[in-house]
């Protein structure tokens, strides 16, 4: 939405109540983002080129201060895949295969993932998620993860259990090594182990990053 509105050039408005302010974990970070987004837009820091790019809603911006009246922006891949819980049926295999396009550099893997229950269902918890990348790289990540609860890899290795406010639970201590994002199509192979109570699926986020576009401006209005 803020990307879009700089590629409008146009401001906006939303209405949230203090009580759901408090209560979301990322609150500091959403403010943070729109003063960030909305001081570079009125200081006339994108070009033509950028604003057209951020006009597409099939297209995601990340956007960094560095200084004063200095930012960069980078373009991002952003692909969402569902793993649903299955009833296994003789020679059927549980995992689902996915394929993510990171038309970027190779990178560390960064991900989100939500457990949802299915329709007229309390759901099932989640106790481990499996990934494979490139039939190379695996991580396994045994957790208690209930129905709501968010699952999040960021850039820099940090793994966190979040409730449906965002606000952190706990970190994850894994010890092992990440897997990247090759550049081009990556074959991910995902699996979970799922409580015998219920039935949830599991909501993927995979995104990368492109290299950073410095822009600048003063043009404040």
């Amino acid at each position: 939405m803020l990307a879009r509105a700089a590629g409008f050039d146009a401001g906006f408005a939303f209405n949230v109540g203090v009580d759901a302010v408090q209560k979301n974990g990322q609150s500091e970070a959403i403010f943070n983002a729109i003063k960030t987004w909305e001081t570079a837009r009125m200081a006339g820091a994108f070009s033509s080129d950028q604003k057209k790019r951020m006009e597409d809603i099939r297209k995601e911006f990340h956007l960094e201060q560095t200084g004063a009246n200095r930012w960069n922006l980078f373009p991002l891949a952003v692909e969402q895949f569902v793993f649903e819980q299955k009833v296994r049926q003789p020679g059927e295999p549980l995992h689902s295969t996915f394929e993510f396009t990171n038309p970027y550099e190779e990178q560390p893997m960064v991900f989100s993932a939500v457990l949802l229950p299915k329709e007229n269902t309390p759901g099932a918890n989640v106790t481990k998620i499996a990934l494979e990348i490139n039939r190379t790289q695996q991580v396994e990540i045994p957790l208690e993860m209930e129905p709501y609860q968010i699952l999040q890899l960021n850039k820099d290795g940090g793994l966190h259990l979040l409730d449906r406010n965002r606000n952190v639970i706990r970190e994850i201590d894994y010890t092992g090594i990440l897997p990247a994002f090759k550049n081009g199509i990556n074959v991910i192979v995902a699996d979970a182990e799922f409580s015998p109570e219920g039935a949830s699926n599991l909501k993927f986020e995979f995104r990368t990053a492109g290299p950073a576009e410095p822009v600048s401006g003063s043009n404040l209005h």
